[in-house]
């Protein structure tokens, strides 16, 4: 993707969004100014006047003003994604940045673990090789209240995709990054699911695995597809959750960001570009590397 061309096409917003940030930090600035003036002259009951007065002020032109700069301006940047991007790279893409996959999904397939504060946006839908596929952005957080003290626990931060699998499948099973220190949790047991292992020791070593079906579990996760999954944990960079559930597998990337939300001071970046382009890459790599296009299995049912 042209960095050079995107800021080009959202050039106009841009300039806008600027303009509409520096108008509230003026006001903002000017108001502490005179609220402090007033405390040093002793105008004190004034100064608190104009405490609220700039809070209400300031608030207004968000909710009228710059809120609404910034909603057009990043609304154009996902435009030009889904046009210049991702609609060339795969086929019957639609998009709708205000949709995503529900809560009760990631709770029915375990692929990350759920609190009581959850989110979910930028939905895309598309083809790629003839194998279907969905993805968003997912925050998932636990909120906790005692006292006047409030703590926010992330469980999840990344982007949720969902694919058709090759493989007949009517059981369950998850494998997550191993490790004590991890983002991710070893998950709850879903399905009645219980803790297993292969015979690849290393895999073992970087993964854990759940399953209600030992089974099952051997027949998809043969040697050729483990060491397929372990070259894609190596390629994403990140912490991973993976469900195959009932002929759909589940991937979650726990990158810690949004991954169409352009930043909203300066121009748009390599490392933002970067960073489509790497949902791109994860998208066709799932289905060419794990094989998901092949339709020998589902041809033999």
């Amino acid at each position: 993707m042209d960095t050079d061309a995107l800021n080009h096409y959202v050039a106009n917003e841009r300039k806008a969004l600027s303009r509409a940030i520096t108008i509230q930090t003026c006001v903002g600035i000017a108001s502490v100014v005179l609220m402090l003036f007033s405390f040093l002259t002793g105008a004190v009951q004034q100064g608190f006047g104009l405490f609220f007065l700039a809070l209400i002020i300031n608030v207004g032109l968000y909710i009228m003003y710059t809120h609404s700069c910034t909603k057009r301006y990043r609304s154009k940047v996902k435009d030009y994604i889904m046009l210049e991007v991702f609609s060339r790279e795969f086929n019957g893409v639609s998009f709708n940045p205000q949709s995503g996959l529900g809560k009760d999904l990631m709770i029915e397939t375990g692929v990350i673990d759920t609190g009581n504060r959850f989110s979910s946006n930028d939905l895309m839908k598309g083809n790629y090789k003839g194998v279907d596929f969905e993805r968003c952005d997912v925050l998932s957080q636990n909120v906790q209240q005692s006292g006047k003290t409030t703590t926010t626990i992330t469980y999840f931060k990344g982007q949720v995709y969902v694919f058709d699998f090759h493989k007949p499948s009517h059981n369950y099973v998850r494998i997550r990054d191993a490790g004590m220190w991890n983002k991710f949790s070893k998950g709850r047991r879903t399905d009645g699911s219980r803790k297993m292992k292969f015979e690849d020791t290393e895999f073992n070593e970087m993964f854990v695995t759940f399953s209600n079906d030992e089974h099952e579990a051997f027949y998809i996760f043969t040697p050729h597809f483990m060491n397929k999954v372990k070259q894609l944990r190596q390629a994403v960079g990140c912490e991973i959750s993976l469900v195959i559930r009932k002929g759909i597998l589940y991937l979650a990337l726990y990158t810690s960001r949004d991954s169409f939300e352009a930043p909203l001071f300066g121009e748009i970046d390599i490392d933002y570009t970067r960073a489509v382009a790497m949902d791109v890459r994860v998208i066709k790599e799932i289905i060419t590397e794990l094989d998901l296009d092949n339709t020998l299995f589902k041809e033999e049912t």
